[in-house]
């Protein structure tokens, strides 16, 4: 049985007495002990490391009319007034929940060092912060600086607004759950506009889903912008049924049909220990050949000496 076995080994051992140790066979080895450890380093490296794989998908989230968004929003006009501010806000669909938090919108007279624009002497600007709750559904949102101007009983108009009236600084701006080390493309926005008038920014939100290594999904939105000024005009004497709204900032908001999935990935375990053992059979084998050709070489060179 014992000589059965022995013929089945396929790792010949070598006698004591016939094998040979050579100072070049010792740095083969310490070379390959080297590059084997930065390898092993590496590998580890990249299996502790997190990769975030994003693609897209058809959101299949149906709209909830008991589910709210939240739309945080933190903005200081310096030219204006508290007592001139005023919000509005609805949806593109009558059965839509859309409607401000009153006792989470705040109005605080707005220091200097919060924008660049600094108000008239003796006067002070203003400071909002709030937010806004709507369901899944397209909508507006607006800041009015000032009350509309009616025009039934004036022959004649002539409506000019200040020099920059509506000019703005968003310290934050974020649709959903707001995330401290998250980047907002509305933050540190500052606006001066070049004529007075309404100023809007076209958001397009898109919701996503973030799946960590543990734990379950974590829902929220992301979105962009697009900003352009409509400005105030002069209107005619045959236009006396009509009111001139005031200025301000218009927020149009959509929601896309699609979302974008967020996936922490990290190498499995066992592919971890798979390439490990890779590296340690690939460098000793490759090690083991070199460190043969090196000893072959050196005899065949000293018998030619």
């Amino acid at each position: 049985m014992d000589v059965f076995k022995r013929a089945l080994d396929f790792n010949v051992k070598g006698s004591e007495s016939v094998q040979v140790r050579t100072a070049m066979g010792g740095l083969v080895t310490m070379a390959s002990a080297g590059l084997c450890f930065l390898l092993l380093v590496s590998e580890l490296l990249s299996f502790s490391r997190v990769e975030i794989v994003n693609h897209m998908t058809v959101d299949s989230t149906a709209p909830s009319l008991e589910t709210t968004i939240p739309i945080n929003f933190h903005i200081t006009f310096p030219l204006v007034k508290c007592k001139d501010i005023s919000f509005d806000a609805e949806s593109t669909r009558g059965d839509a929940v859309v409607y401000l938090a009153s006792q989470d919108v705040r109005k605080t007279p707005a220091r200097g060092a919060e924008s660049s624009l600094r108000p008239p002497e003796g006067q002070t600007g203003c400071t909002v912060e709030g937010t806004l709750f709507t369901g899944k559904v397209a909508g507006e949102f607006r800041i009015n600086l000032g009350e509309d101007v009616p025009l039934q009983l004036a022959p004649m108009v002539a409506v000019e607004f200040k020099t920059n009236y509506t000019a703005h600084k968003i310290h934050h701006f974020s649709v959903g759950e707001r995330k401290e080390n998250k980047i907002y493309p509305l933050d540190g926005l500052e606006t001066i506009p070049d004529g007075e008038g309404h100023y809007l920014y076209n958001l397009r939100i898109i919701p996503t889903v973030e799946q960590p290594l543990y734990g379950s999904p974590e829902h929220n939105f992301e979105f962009a912008f697009q900003e352009s000024l409509h400005k105030g005009t002069r209107l005619s004497p045959g236009m006396t049924a009509l009111t001139l709204s005031a200025p301000g900032i218009h927020f149009f908001y959509e929601f896309y049909p699609v979302m974008v999935e967020y996936t922490h990935q990290r190498t499995p375990f066992l592919q971890f220990v798979t390439q490990a053992l890779a590296v340690v059979g690939g460098i000793f084998t490759m090690s083991n050949i070199l460190d043969s050709i090196l000893y072959q070489s050196a005899r065949v060179m000293k018998k030619m000496a």
